[in-house]
């Protein structure tokens, strides 16, 4: 049932002779109730990865090229966009802070959700990249937090890289959460080939 709340323009609050006249704001005049409860109660629910939600959320807010180079800038700066204008880079990208912001997420999710991009950028630009765990059994392509769970010799390097960044504590084991929900529209895009990812994301099918 659906509830509307109505006040009037304005009020008065204080005592003796000292009075304070309050203007209501607009959002607290005729509004649905049920529907606002609802509302925040569903915009307020836990944020789990959802890959396909979050492709569509970037194709909405973002254009082809500023997706393209925020996933080029996770696989060389991970989830840390400080590091795009960080002294040290041979070229700083401020653009990347910038779209990062108006897409409303994070590195991270931005390169988890177009995993099947991330590969290619690692197996055509290898040389580009550091080695981030040695000795490890996972092949070099996959030893990236978004797509190890894709390779069934993933563990090792989820296990090698998460000693590397100290991140060994928790209870959950965030590596079969992750293999217990593969996105399967990446799964399908990592047998294509690089084009056809590209492609993919151009007319928004991947």
């Amino acid at each position: 049932m659906s509830q509307t709340s109505k006040s009037p323009g304005k009020s008065q609050v204080g005592s003796g002779q000292v009075s304070v006249v309050v203007e209501n704001k607009e959002d607290d005049v005729n509004f649905d109730v049920v529907e606002l409860i609802k509302t925040v109660v569903a915009d307020l629910m836990y944020n789990s990865f959802d890959a396909v939600r979050i492709r569509k959320g970037l194709y909405d807010l973002l254009t082809f090229r500023q997706i393209i180079v925020l996933v080029s800038a996770y696989c060389q700066i991970g989830n840390n966009v400080n590091k795009a204008n960080r002294p040290k880079v041979i070229k700083q990208h401020p653009e990347v802070v910038t779209y990062l912001s108006k897409s409303g997420t994070t590195l991270a999710r931005v390169g988890s959700a177009f995993a099947a991009l991330v590969y290619h950028i690692r197996k055509n630009l290898k040389d580009k990249f550091q080695v981030r765990v040695k000795n490890c059994n996972t092949p070099f392509e996959f030893q990236d937090p978004a797509l190890a769970p894709y390779h069934q010799d993933g563990r090792d390097f989820y296990n090698r890289f998460s000693i590397l960044i100290g991140s060994t504590n928790s209870k959950t084991d965030y590596f079969e959460l992750a293999r217990a929900n593969l996105d399967e529209h990446t799964k399908d895009f990592l047998t294509k080939s690089f084009d056809d990812v590209i492609k993919g994301i151009k007319d928004r099918t991947y």
